[in-house]
């Protein structure tokens, strides 16, 4: 996997989660499948998760998927935090936040 990088959009950040978008969305496991987020040495337990919405006109109902940050998005700098995602082993990914942990 070439690694993940976003930057958080204020959205993301106050509700918890990470958009993967369905084009990398193979680069992680599926909805409900339990992996661990390493960040700063420290282990955290997450998902990622489907929802259907109807955000776009011509494509009434369509799915994005996200990481689930709860667990972690307290140490993540700022408001609009850049992040990148490294697959280190089957089920264990790193983020590493630019600028380090907040």
């Amino acid at each position: 996997m070439k690694p993940f990088t976003r930057r958080l959009i204020k959205k993301e950040v106050e509700n918890s989660y990470i958009y993967i978008g369905l084009t990398r969305a193979r680069d992680f496991p599926g909805p409900d499948v339990e992996f661990t987020i390493i960040i700063d040495g420290k282990e955290f337990k997450t998902r990622t998760y489907d929802w259907h919405c109807a955000c776009r006109c011509p494509n009434p109902v369509h799915t994005h998927r996200c990481i689930d940050i709860s667990g972690f998005v307290h140490l993540l700098p700022g408001e609009h935090p850049m992040v990148t995602i490294q697959k280190v082993s089957e089920g264990v990914y790193e983020l590493e936040p630019a600028g380090g942990v907040g």
